[in-house]
């Protein structure tokens, strides 16, 4: 069990989706009624007494992380439809050099907090609060738990770094 928990959790950071429909298709087939992690957790039930609380863990992090990664790529996958050429008539419009913006499109709050690190900006909007997760937290990205902390995480980067930081 440990191999199929361990080989599930490769596949899971490895899983790349690039229409909605096949975003819809790996959630099926992970985290389905008869998905391969649903079937993980009906195999833990012959599981010695003693490895219990190990795969239970295990397993738990795995559907976790299933799951933040199918928010994670249907956020990318929303964000993606919002052109470039969009932004940049919006900036015109607000009267802000579309050259001076860099947008991520990004779930994973490591993955932010390395981008506004290396650009070094000045302002930072976090839109969509509840798509952002820490990998560190096993909650689920959107629970009370992953906002607080990826809030609390950005408030702390906005006083260390002198950067203004919006939460939407």
């Amino acid at each position: 069990m440990r191999e199929k928990i361990e080989a599930l959790m490769a596949e899971v950071a490895a899983l790349s989706c690039k229409t909605e429909q096949e975003i819809e298709q790996a959630r099926v087939r992970l985290l389905g009624k008869k998905g391969e992690i649903t079937a993980l957790f009906d195999e833990f039930r012959t599981v010695a007494p003693e490895l219990k609380r190990e795969f239970g863990q295990k397993l738990n992090v795995l559907k976790n992380a299933a799951a933040a990664k199918i928010e994670e790529l249907k956020e990318k996958l929303r964000r993606l439809e919002e052109s470039e050429r969009q932004l940049k008539l919006r900036a015109l419009r607000l009267g802000v050099d579309p050259d001076s913006l860099y947008i991520l499109s990004e779930t994973r709050l490591s993955d932010i907090l390395e981008a506004v690190d290396q650009i070094q900006c000045d302002i930072l909007i976090a839109d969509s609060i509840q798509t952002i997760y820490n990998e560190e937290n096993e909650s689920s990205p959107g629970s009370v738990s992953q906002v607080k902390d990826c809030t609390m995480t950005m408030m702390q980067l906005s006083k260390a770094d002198g950067i203004t930081v919006f939460v939407v």
